[in-house]
């Protein structure tokens, strides 16, 4: 192996692509097998609550709980406990204490298999199980639910986990929440303690992949390992003179890079980094060259044959690709730019920064889009301020203050040394981060068009065909700008899509006139989960909106304005609709959601029964039974606003969870009537979808909305039976994903399934 890494110099990018490639045919079966063993079969009792397992990874703390990876499960059948194949995910609720690695715990809670939402742009969740391992997700109400039955025995890696704990414990006495976040994160390798905002900010400015462990801290812990094993063993004259410390020193540096790989979390970008720099300390032992197109193509074998799914992860995509071009492309530049010519050491520190910056950039830019959907303008700036300093302060500070953890005295003063210097730091990047926050371009390229992008590398670096290449490659990036600017400027239909978005309701309406409505944004009752952040936003960023015109809250419910608050904080609505009733004061979700509606400047438009919008040909009219005056609805669903939208010849219908008592005062005036496509009332419940209310609107077209294998049972067997006798097509957001459909006048109606 070691013949093959220093001896024949392969072009990395070559090689990692065809890993990726069998990565990706591999992914079909062996994915599948890592998750259930051939001796257990995969079997979780419906009726489960009382678990037993082995923790079999080092403890995470969220925001939103403690994270615990179990395997080796047993779940109570009736008075039995059966085996359960794969690991288990759990959050922690409540502030439980961490369990170590090797602890068996007992537990309370309901398993399941993971699930995603399934919109255009929306997180893989389930792929990214697959890629950890995972088989079961579950969340522990309260820390009293979950105890230690036994304690694992020492191994090395409890002895590091009793480290790691021991320095979270320290982090967590930090009152800030973001500088808390920053010290897990850059110390740790635990982004889950970062705010959301924080978060936010540091996507905006380009430099998230600061708070992530890469290579360039693995390199730093490397160099400071090597350096001081050195030097301790050259204060013996002997040992100086009958050993190569060189060597003994590389090996040492290796073993320390490793306990630093798993002090961290193990993530891919640290896998990737100590696999490259072990390459290349094996190979100062031997007297070798190690290529770092070879060390690249070990680490993605390595992280490939440990799970073939995380080639679809955007952090190993992102890792690999930075790294490749840094290797591939920029040493090119400094060469062509004559950078090493210049006199001044800092001009050449400046343009070896901006160089490095930019290629970083330019390599991972149409990856970010395609994943996030934004592109961060401010990225090159961003990083030639902010990367020096996380480099030369941050990281030394936490490393020295990560060593001398385990003695009060000295641990107490580095933390706080480390406070003072992050939190300059940590607020620039708050302000920084608003303004740049209007300078995202927003936009999600196809396959061809990153196929493209990249391909400008090979025709730039080739010597022979260069000018005709780069020619080339402007003819057909001026083609896909004309393709773009063709399609926005023709006729735009009506497009209403149905997202899914669990246990709730939330309806895109995309006018000809290319103005937009979001009618509700799901969210999860009982539960800080944000549905706009995480689900809805994901799916207006990769249909290439970055503004909502109007947003519409058919009932003050959590699961249909739980995420309505993150919409109108980033996308900026001009109007806001509901039906003029308000929650109850008591809850503090709504509070909650009422706060951030108000400091997002948003001022609620009451809508009354028969008001009427148009948006270019499309009609739009508002009819809902009353919440207030002499005979007001007062089931709080049945005072759900109803859009009736007409286009020509087409007409549809959003009731949200309008009941028995609504659908009959709607049935009350002739102002309703068939309609193509109808939002499935209230989710599917038996108390909606009544036979006169049916037999009156007669859908083509019927979409339901509601949660995977959802505790309620919708959509009830009645009412799909209902549909059925209509000749309804009947569509589930469950099982079908995200339902999208678009009309022209007088040219039919196209429906697609746009879950990814």
């Amino acid at each position: 192996m070691m013949k093959l890494l220093t001896r024949y110099p392969f072009p990395p990018l070559i090689i990692v692509a065809c890993l990726l490639l069998v990565g990706v045919v591999l992914s079909n079966y062996v994915g599948i097998l890592s998750i259930h063993f051939p001796d257990r079969p995969a079997f979780l009792p419906k009726s489960a609550e009382i678990c037993e397992g082995r923790v079999s990874r080092m403890a995470s703390q969220r925001l939103r709980g403690l994270r615990l990876w179990v395997d080796d499960l047993h779940c109570r059948d009736g008075e039995w406990m059966q085996p359960v194949s794969g690991v288990a995910q759990l959050t922690v609720m409540g502030g439980a204490p961490s369990p170590l690695i090797g602890d068996r715990i007992r537990f309370r809670s309901h398993l399941h298999t993971p699930h995603r939402y399934h919109n255009p742009g929306a997180p893989d969740w389930e792929r990214k199980a697959l890629a950890d391992g995972v088989a079961w997700t579950g969340s522990i109400e309260s820390g009293d639910w979950m105890m230690v039955v036994k304690e694992g025995a020492w191994s090395p890696l409890r002895w590091v986990d009793q480290w790691r704990q021991k320095l979270a414990q320290q982090i967590s006495t930090i009152s800030d929440p973001y500088i808390q976040g920053s010290a897990s994160a850059l110390l740790l390798g635990n982004a889950g303690l970062l705010p959301d905002t924080l978060g936010d900010h540091l996507r905006y400015l380009g430099i998230i992949h600061l708070y992530v462990i890469s290579g360039l801290h693995v390199a730093i812990v490397a160099w400071a390992a090597y350096e001081l094993i050195y030097w301790l063993l050259s204060r013996r004259s002997r040992w100086a003179l009958r050993y190569p410390l060189w060597r003994w020193s590389a090996a040492g540096a290796i073993v320390l890079v490793w306990i630093y790989a798993a002090l961290v979390g193990m993530g891919v970008s640290v896998i990737r980094a100590s696999v490259m720099i072990s390459v290349y300390l094996l190979a100062r032992i031997r007297d070798r060259h190690a290529h770092v197109g070879a060390a690249i193509a070990l680490a993605a074998i390595i992280l490939i044959l440990q799970s073939p799914h995380v080639i679809f992860l955007p952090g190993f995509q992102l890792s690999f690709v930075a790294v490749m071009a840094l290797v591939g492309i920029y040493p090119k530049l400094i060469q062509r730019f004559k950078i090493a010519q210049l006199r001044s050491r800092t001009l050449r520190w400046i343009g070896e920064a901006i160089i490095a910056a930019s290629v970083a950039t330019w390599a991972t830019a149409p990856l970010v889009a395609y994943h996030f959907h934004q592109t961060p303008l401010l990225s090159v700036p961003a990083n030639l301020l902010a990367a020096p300093y996380t480099t030369l302060v941050l990281m030394p500070l936490g490393l020295l203050w990560t060593v001398c953890s385990a003695i009060p005295g000295v641990s107490a003063f580095l933390q706080h040394l480390w406070v003072w210097a992050a939190t300059p730091f940590v607020h620039v990047i708050s302000v920084s981060g608003e303004w740049a926050m209007n300078s995202l371009w927003t936009f999600t390229p196809t396959i061809f068009e990153i196929v493209w992008w990249y391909a400008l590398i090979p025709l730039s670096l080739w010597e022979r065909a260069r000018v005709k290449g780069i020619m080339t490659w402007c003819a057909v990036g001026l083609l896909i700008v004309s393709l773009h600017s063709y399609n926005y400027y023709k006729a735009q239909p009506l497009q209403i899509t149905f997202l899914d978005v669990g246990q709730g309701a939330s309806v895109l309406i995309e006018f000809p006139n290319r103005k937009t409505m979001l009618i509700d944004a799901g969210g999860a009752p009982g539960s800080d989960f944000d549905m706009g952040r995480w689900v809805v936003a994901p799916a207006l960023l990769a249909r290439g909106i970055a503004h909502v015109d109007t947003i519409a809250l058919t009932h003050p419910h959590p699961d249909h304005y739980g995420g309505m608050a993150y919409i109108a904080e980033h996308f900026h609505p001009t109007t806001y609709l509901t039906n003029g009733a308000v929650g109850e004061e008591r809850d503090p979700q709504w509070s909650a959601y009422m706060q951030r509606m108000m400091d997002a400047g948003m001022q609620a438009t009451a809508v009354h029964n028969g008001m009427q919008s148009n948006e270019g040909d499309v009609q739009l009219t508002w009819r809902h039974p009353p919440v207030t005056g002499p005979d007001p609805i007062q089931n709080t669903n049945n005072g759900s606003l109803v859009a009736d939208i007409q286009y020509g010849d087409f007409r549809a219908v959003i009731v949200g969870d309008v009941e028995k008592e609504a659908e009959g005062k709607l049935l009350q005036t002739d102002e309703l009537g068939p309609v193509d496509v109808m939002q499935v009332p209230h989710h599917g419940s038996r108390t909606s979808s009544t036979e006169a209310f049916l037999n009156r609107l007669k859908p083509k077209i019927a979409v339901a909305q509601l949660g995977f294998e959802n505790r309620y049972g919708f959509p009830h067997q009645e009412v799909v039976a209902r549909y059925k006798r209509l000749d309804t097509a009947l569509f589930r957001t469950d099982l079908d994903g995200a339902i999208s459909m678009s009309t022209r006048p007088k040219s039919g109606m196209i429906i697609k399934k746009i879950g990814n």
